[in-house]
């Protein structure tokens, strides 16, 4: 199996601090991770697509498409409290939510 090293904040880097990045990982095994679509390097590159407007490259959503996706996709991780908390929402107004969008909890 082999070993690598992840870099997950790349994209936040300056580019003087991105091509110093380059320059230490010559050689080395890493894997970085870029949203951005005109990332230039002389690395290997993989890209990976969805289905999921959330992940789209350039994409903002608006903000009924993601709370839908929020709550699509984490009721099953956070109880309703935690997701209306962290959504900025009452534990009703997600209900309604949930009803607006069609969205069954799953027990």
């Amino acid at each position: 199996m082999r070993s690598y090293s992840t870099l997950l904040t790349f994209k936040i880097l300056k580019k003087s601090e991105k091509l110093k990045v380059y320059n230490i990982l010559e050689g080395k095994r890493a894997i970085i991770c870029s949203t951005d679509p005109n990332e230039e390097s002389d690395f290997t590159k993989l890209e990976l697509t969805t289905d999921s407007k959330i992940l789209d490259q350039g994409d903002i959503l608006c903000i009924d498409d993601y709370v839908k996706y929020v709550i699509f996709n984490f009721q099953n991780k956070f109880p309703d409290t935690e997701l209306s908390k962290k959504l900025g929402i009452s534990r009703k107004s997600l209900w309604e939510k949930r009803k607006k969008y069609g969205i069954n909890k799953k027990k």
